[in-house]
């Protein structure tokens, strides 16, 4: 009689197409902040507290796009096209991250995490906001507890999904290499061991970890893709007060 989740939430266009965006943009997020510090620290040497900093550029980005975008829409009352541009932008930051390898300077990949950030911070706050503007007020906490629930599920089943395409790549591009990378992948991959390597195989087994890289952030971007078009599908409300 008291469903946790009421199935009538599913008939709602801007339940079901804020939450199908943020499950699509957690795969991303999820993606970018499991794997984009892995490959500091094997691939360009960075320290592990330095790997974990690389996320910063991407929160301050997130904070800044979320708050403009709450002013944004609470001044006009509009908020259809920030989600479409948003995950626009978040789509080109993944294509951007296919091309870091040995050679990318880490500004460049600083930067990109700036526009990461730029990428989720509207999805989060219009998202929530859109959601507690069409449900009904008895749904209010349900609604808005589901835009949080959607996207770690997207972020659970696409860092699992990512893993194992990782994992498969590394076994394909290290495969002789590295003792234990045809069986075991990752779990035989380190900085330490990497470093401790002969520079001839250093270089290879860099290059093939950057490369088992690349289709984890094709199909982020492809995710990303996915939503910015999903987002054109959100039917605009009045504001609440309007």
């Amino acid at each position: 009689e008291e469903p946790i989740l009421p199935l009538s939430l599913f008939r709602n266009n801007t339940f079901l197409v804020v939450n199908a965006v943020g499950f699509l943009v957690g795969m991303g997020m999820f993606g970018t902040i499991t794997f984009l510090p892995l490959f500091l620290q094997v691939v360009k040497g960075v320290s592990p507290t330095g790997s974990g900093l690389f996320l910063v550029p991407m929160m301050g980005g997130l904070i800044f796009a979320s708050t403009m975008a709450g002013r944004i829409m609470s001044k006009t009352g509009r908020y259809r096209l920030m989600p479409a541009i948003s995950t626009g932008v978040l789509a080109l930051a993944m294509v951007v991250l296919t091309t870091v390898g040995t050679d990318s300077p880490l500004w460049l990949i600083g930067g990109t995490m700036v526009l990461v950030g730029l990428g989720l911070g509207p999805v989060f706050s219009v998202g929530v906001a859109a959601i507690q503007n069409a449900v009904p007020n008895s749904l209010m906490g349900v609604g808005t507890a589901s835009a949080n629930m959607f996207r770690l599920i997207g972020g659970a089943l696409g860092t699992a999904a990512f893993g194992a395409l990782f994992s498969a790549g590394l076994a394909r591009n290290l495969a002789g290499q590295v003792p234990g990378a045809g069986e075991g992948g990752l779990r035989s991959i380190g900085a330490e061991m990497v470093q401790s390597l002969p520079p001839e195989v250093q270089a290879r087994v860099m290059d093939g970890f950057s490369a088992a890289l690349h289709p984890v952030f094709w199909v982020a971007a492809a995710a990303a893709a996915l939503a910015c078009v999903m987002s054109m599908m959100l039917k605009e409300l009045p504001l609440a007060g309007e």
